[in-house]
């Protein structure tokens, strides 16, 4: 009886000593995990909030690795604000319910300057009324994401015909620029009023508004200006880069001359799933105007822009210039040739509508020496006041 006494104490210590055992590993296990989780969260990103122009640069000098830099108050700049190269920031405000802090740029000066990574989550870049500059210039090989917040008020000198140097009120970008949100608004250039493109630019999400470029009228040399391509892009200019819209809007913007919303140069552009372009004012393409480059629309809506010209949804320029749509709507858009479309190159329609536009010649779509193909989609319910409801083709 004794042994047999013996062996059960021993194993119900056995026993316990295991439960013991268990509970103790499922706990450091889980204490583990928790504190590699802390760890990778407070190292990929260290807050702080920093008032004087003085105390940002240092900070964005200092970061290693991921850096959140929450503003507490307006900064005013006496020098571009730059994100060096291998530099991961992102700038906010601390108190976002009550409205977002201003960087505001020095005059003749941009206001961020981007060499490394930038995210813009609730800040409004700017300028001075009366003061001259570009809001974000995103270089090459680096990247700018744009997340919540506005780019407004930035003004570049009107009439200036020097590419590159004096373009672009919003955004320059010759790197990566993803927009997932925000307002790019009421930017004022000679030409690429809200983006001047030359590298990759995404739309997600977002809206690029009441931007305005080249409206001084008849102070313009004519042939200069088409030249040049100044005077366009009131929302979007496209320099040989590549441009998607697969979200938000471009809207009420205003070209002198081409392209009220967008204006693609040698370059791609593309809208798709739920982007919108709408109510925007050009001379020639109200809504999208494509110049020797490839456009194309599989989604999304171009309405209710208006051409003084030709083109009020979309402008397809003559020689090495293709436009193919295979879904979406183009609506309720207005010009005296070619409501909806008007084509002088390679016109493909595989699917979408061409719907309710209104011109003097081809209310649909215009076709002037270029080539239209319909293999699927609908033209229908468009308006020509003198020939051609649907569709024109001068031949």
């Amino acid at each position: 009886m004794r042994i047999n006494t013996v062996r059960l104490k021993f194993d119900l210590h056995g026993i316990r000593s295991r439960k013991f055992l268990f509970a103790t590993s499922v706990l450091l296990i889980i204490v583990l995990v928790f504190s590699c989780i802390f760890f990778a969260v407070n190292n990929a990103s260290y807050v702080m909030t920093k008032t004087s122009e003085v105390n940002l640069r240092e900070e964005v000098n200092n970061a290693v690795g991921p850096t959140v830099i929450t503003l507490d108050s307006d900064v005013e700049l006496t020098e571009p604000f730059i994100i060096p190269a291998g530099k991961n920031i992102t700038l906010t405000s601390n108190d976002r319910e009550k409205g977002f802090y201003r960087l505001i740029g020095a005059s003749n000066k941009s206001t961020i300057v981007v060499d490394g990574v930038l995210r813009l989550d609730g800040v409004i870049v700017t300028h001075e009324k009366g003061v001259y500059g570009h809001g974000v210039v995103v270089n090459f090989n680096s990247t700018f994401i744009l997340y919540n917040g506005m780019i407004c008020n930035n003004t570049m000198p009107d009439g200036n015909m020097i590419p590159n140097e004096e373009w672009g009120g919003g955004v320059v970008n010759w790197g990566v620029f993803i927009m997932r949100g925000g307002e790019i608004s009421s930017n004022t250039a000679y030409t690429g009023g809200g983006v001047l493109n030359y590298g990759t630019f995404e739309m997600i999400g977002g809206k690029i508004s009441g931007n305005t470029v080249g409206t001084g009228g008849d102070v313009y040399d004519h042939d200069m200006v088409n030249l040049s391509g100044g005077c366009s892009g009131g929302g979007v200019f496209n320099f040989y880069g590549d441009v998607s819209i697969s979200g938000g809007e471009i809207s009420n913007n205003v070209a002198g001359f081409y392209g009220g919303g967008v204006f693609s140069v040698y370059g791609r552009f593309s809208l798709s799933g739920d982007g919108v372009i709408s109510g925007n004012i050009a001379d020639i393409g109200g809504g999208v105007s494509n110049r020797w480059g490839n456009v194309s629309m599989s989604g999304g809506v171009i309405s209710g822009n208006v051409a003084e010209n030709k083109g009020g949804g979309v402008h397809n320029y003559y020689m090495f210039s293709s436009f193919s749509l295979s879904g979406g709507k183009i609506s309720n858009n207005t010009a005296p040739l070619g409501g909806g479309v008007c084509s002088d190159d390679e016109f493909t329609m595989k699917g979408g509508e061409i719907s309710n536009n209104t011109a003097n010649t081809g209310g649909g779509v215009y076709v002037g020496n270029g080539s239209f193909n319909q293999f699927g989609g609908k033209i229908y319910g468009n308006i020509a006041s003198q020939v051609g409801d649907d569709i024109f083709h001068q031949k």
